[in-house]
């Protein structure tokens, strides 16, 4: 279960911070509204190092949709590569045995005829 899920009045914002000597990073912090999402960031990463705030917007049904189908179409291709993977490792194995085998003479049935 999602936070989401509990409390609809939680929105994610993305804070971009600056930190000395290394850059920015990103961050989400949850909140009721962009003013107190601010105010959040501001006390724990200072006023001068939050450089922005956006809200992230949660993907709509399609969205989901769309991505579960991807995901499932990703499984199918890898599961089908592991498939056709067996298939080749098997038809190596065979051969190998096959090779392994001892085969008479093409003259054994004159021989011992």
């Amino acid at each position: 279960m999602r936070i989401t899920e509990i409390d609809k009045t939680l929105h994610a914002y993305q804070v971009t911070v600056a930190i000395p000597e290394r850059g920015t990073v990103k961050t989400i912090i949850f909140a009721a509204n962009s003013a107190d999402a601010k105010a959040l960031a501001n006390s724990i990463y200072g006023r001068t190092a939050v450089r922005s705030l956006v809200e992230e917007r949660p993907p709509s049904p399609e969205q989901q949709q769309a991505k579960a189908l991807n995901n499932r179409a990703k499984a199918l291709k890898a599961q089908a590569g592991q498939i056709k993977a067996r298939a080749a490792m098997k038809k190596a194995d065979d051969a190998a045995t096959r090779a392994r085998k001892p085969r008479p003479p093409s003259d054994f049935a004159a021989v011992h005829a």
